[in-house]
């Protein structure tokens, strides 16, 4: 359990799911889109827990649709998905310098509103 008694403000983007990395506790992910995902982008933010009052944005990036879901990775701390309203999923490395996606996969023609990434 996490006791986290700030926040963080995304600015044009509408939080629509956070997740803490299965491998640093004080690092998490958040899905945002733009007007309530009705129109505009959508926002993936990595952000860093410093203490329990802080957080720190490390990096953010924009996809042309809104992001609604977000995964880690069980078996490497780098890699992330996401869903999207455009109805593509995309695999994010966090390492590869600036935030970006390494695989594009359109599964639907429509939106994609949660996903888990599990591996066997």
């Amino acid at each position: 359990m996490y006791d986290v008694t700030s926040s963080f403000d995304t600015g044009e983007y509408h939080g629509y799911n956070v997740k803490y990395s299965p491998f640093r506790k004080n690092l998490l992910a958040c899905a945002a889109s733009q007007n309530f995902g009705l129109a505009g982008k959508g926002g993936l933010f990595i952000l860093e827990v410093r203490n329990s009052k802080q957080i720190t944005p490390l990096t953010h990036r924009n996809w042309v649709d809104g992001i609604y879901d977000v995964s880690w990775s069980e078996l490497n701390p780098e890699l992330l998905v996401t869903s999207c309203n455009d109805g593509t999923i995309l695999i994010w490395d966090i390492i590869l310098g600036p935030v970006k996606y390494i695989m594009f996969v359109k599964a639907r023609r429509d939106i994609i509103f949660g996903l888990d990434l599990l591996i066997n």
